[in-house]
């Protein structure tokens, strides 16, 4: 129908729009995979480094204890060095992943559709830790926890895309026609301009805003602890939010 093919037209310009400045972004950070990795490597390193020197002012077991530790972050660095081009890749995925994926919630949440839209969040919110947990207790390691990281997103992804084409099948045929504007580019762009504004407020305090600009202050070891504290607060007042709409 002439109603079910505006909305998908609008959808596909915007998926269009997003892969042309997605990739752009995605081979940057593919090129800047080995200076990143080099610079967290080192900073791991000088760390371990600092860590062995005030080992050598104790004795006994917190002596020992400093030692593991500055083992531990040397291994880390050399973690992050041999798979930097993983850890990139990881990341590639999920910004392209989640970009397509906020163009079907959007579509959802312009059309009220707040069921699916609230069933598809809480799915990736209770996969993800459940997936990552899983992986570090069966013994993938770093492999398994960006599996669990990578895939939630993407069926996330295949969700909102198939309730968006469930949706756009809904609409009747000629039901409301006459109340569409011809082109609705001018009122996708409105709407787009301000949700826009308002992610980027709210990216201020997003977790990778803060690790992002707070990675000189906190060592790789701290991320972890601050993510933690952040999503276990996030999601407990998500899950008391959410039924409430």
């Amino acid at each position: 129908s002439v109603l079910a093919a505006r909305p998908i037209k609008v959808i596909g310009q915007a998926l269009f729009a997003k892969v042309v400045i997605l990739v752009p972004v995605a081979v940057a950070l593919l090129l800047l995979a080995t200076p990143l990795a080099r610079s967290l490597a080192e900073r791991q390193r000088a760390a371990a480094e600092d860590t062995a020197a005030r080992a050598s002012q104790l004795a006994g077991a917190p002596r020992a204890q400093a030692l593991d530790k500055a083992a531990t972050e040397n291994a880390l660095a050399r973690e992050v060095e041999q798979r930097r081009h993983l850890f990139v890749g990881a990341v590639v995925l999920l910004v392209v992943w989640g970009a397509l994926h906020d163009v079907f919630m959007q579509s959802l949440n312009a059309f009220f559709r707040r069921r699916e839209w609230n069933a598809i969040t809480l799915v990736g919110n209770l996969l993800q830790p459940l997936l990552v947990a899983s992986a570090v207790l069966l013994g993938y390691g770093v492999k398994g926890v960006l599996f669990g990281l990578v895939v939630t997103p993407l069926l996330c992804l295949v969700l909102s895309a198939r309730a968006v084409v469930r949706m756009a099948r809904e609409l009747s045929p000629g039901t409301g026609e006459a109340d569409l504007p011809e082109d609705l580019r001018p009122r996708f762009l409105r709407y787009a301009a301000f949700d826009y504004t308002v992610q980027l407020s709210t990216w201020l305090y997003d977790l990778p805003f803060l690790v992002l600009f707070a990675a000189r202050s906190l060592s790789l070891d701290a991320v972890p602890v601050l993510g933690f504290g952040y999503k276990f607060a996030k999601d407990y007042l998500t899950y008391v939010y959410w039924p409430l709409i």
